[in-house]
């Protein structure tokens, strides 16, 4: 049996996890989940904790490296729990992800797809992201340099969580995750609030001005940066937002929250306008989306017109179906395709998506589409659709956790021909499509790399009806 703090001299890593964790075996057939290992790392390892099925381990000393292990770019990247799969290269990270959706469908779904498509890598590897956000602490993670070091360090910062320590903020200097400015706003914000002694937010007094701030950018040039602020102090707060709108002109919608609840959460907070626009604009093709601070949208622009055309592709419109949009968001799914089908009905848990898909179908003067509020396993029942009509096709697009059970008995019950069902987590996805798979057939599966150096990645599986025969 592995001991805590065992020494292993000399382990080879056989593949990567869901979770990015390098995969090894002992010759007794026990596992090691290490971080940062790369398939076909040759590895010393100590062993730190045992579960119930794996131990936890941690890289003491690369004995061999792999042909797939890279130099990561960012400097915080040992730090960071943001892109934790830097150290492997690109092409291998395309591999491992296509394989793992593979094997959740073998072995949490059991279910076999007719076909599996290529995976679409993306273009741009870093400044991918068009929106960020970064918390504020007046007590910043410090390195082991500078603990070593006993210097008397300031510990404000601005930046993002340490991995699993969601009280612990690493200051970041340089993100590769987005484009300029959002670099230059966060730094120079945070330079000037120390220079003007602002207070940085403290999570253990519940106390401090300056708590979180998101920068939203878009394709169109366009920039939004919202700060939620701890302490109703409008000295301060216009001092801050007057220092941002003098120094970037750039910035179309500077927005402002104060917030004096546990959680740094702003859906349920009152948004202000401070200057600019209170949205930013993106564009998809010939579409128009505004985009509000509570607006769920792609996060990865180039890669969305690639993830709506396999959508489009799935569903194979003809310009007579009818057409469910579950989860729907901002509606930009069903706005994408409102043009080749009958009718569009999306449906949403969130009223200030709706708001926005309601209001961007407005914007692009389309005519046959409908969105409503409310939970989806309540809202999909017999006369809903008795009422809105059947379904010939039906895309689902749920949160990370999968569609509830109910949502996938209506969905049985009402039967489209097809089910096009767009997932950031082929885990539950594979768990769902084990519930349709006595009612449909999965013909076409295809992911999408929309988050390069992450673990994370979109799929898309085609579920036609069975026939009587099939």
């Amino acid at each position: 049996m592995s001991k805590r703090y065992e020494i292993i001299k000399n382990i080879k890593v056989i593949s990567i996890n869901n979770n990015g964790f390098g995969v090894a075996k002992n010759k007794e057939g026990k596992v090691y989940f290490i971080k940062e290992g790369v398939t076909g790392d040759l590895l010393e390892i100590k062993v730190l904790k045992k579960r119930r099925n794996y131990y936890n381990a941690k890289i003491q000393k690369i004995n061999k490296e792999s042909i797939f292990r890279t130099n990561p770019l960012c400097k915080h990247f040992y730090d960071c729990g943001g892109c934790k799969l830097q150290h492997i290269d690109y092409n291998y990270q395309i591999k491992f992800k296509q394989e793992n959706i593979i094997n959740n469908f073998k072995k949490i779904g059991k279910v076999s797809i007719d076909k599996f498509s290529k995976i679409i890598p993306a273009k741009k590897n870093f400044k991918y992201r068009n929106k960020m956000e970064y918390s504020f602490t007046n007590n910043r993670w410090l390195n082991n340099k500078e603990i070593l070091s006993k210097k008397k360090l300031d510990k404000n910062g601005i930046g993002l969580h340490i991995e699993k320590m969601w009280d612990k903020i690493l200051n970041i200097d340089k993100c590769l995750l987005q484009d300029e400015p959002s670099n230059k706003i966060r730094n120079s914000l945070k330079e000037f609030a120390i220079q003007n002694k602002i207070s940085f937010y403290d999570l253990k007094h519940k106390k401090g001005h300056l708590r979180t701030m998101m920068i939203r950018t878009s394709s169109l040039k366009e920039t939004m940066v919202l700060i939620q602020f701890y302490e109703n102090d409008m000295l301060i707060i216009e001092k801050v937002l007057k220092f941002l709108k003098s120094n970037f002109p750039e910035i179309n919608s500077l927005l402002y929250c104060v917030n004096k609840k546990a959680n740094d959460s702003i859906y349920d907070q009152k948004i202000i306008c401070f200057s600019g626009k209170p949205y930013i604009e993106e564009k998809i093709k010939r579409l128009k989306f505004k985009i509000s601070a509570k607006s769920f949208f792609q996060t990865n622009i180039e890669q969305t017109e690639n993830l709506y055309k396999i959508i489009e592709t799935f569903c194979n419109l003809n310009g007579n179906e009818i057409v469910y949009d579950l989860y729907s968001g901002t509606g930009s799914i069903g706005l994408y395709l409102s043009k080749k089908c009958k009718k569009i009905i999306g449906i949403e848990t969130t009223p200030e998506a709706v708001r926005s898909a309601i209001e961007n179908s407005k914007v692009n003067r389309i005519e046959n589409s409908e969105f409503i509020i409310g939970e989806i396993r309540n809202v999909l029942q017999k006369n809903f659709v008795k009422k809105k009509g059947e379904p010939d096709i039906v895309i689902t697009d749920p949160p990370r956790n999968g569609m509830h059970p109910k949502v996938i008995d209506q969905l049985i019950k009402i039967s489209p021909d097809k089910i096009v069902y767009v997932s950031c987590n082929s885990s539950t996805q594979a768990r769902d499509l084990s519930l349709l798979k006595n009612h449909y057939k999965f013909i076409n599966s295809r992911a999408i790399d929309m988050f390069p150096h992450t673990n994370h990645v979109e799929n898309v599986v085609l579920l036609k009806r069975k026939k009587i025969n099939d």
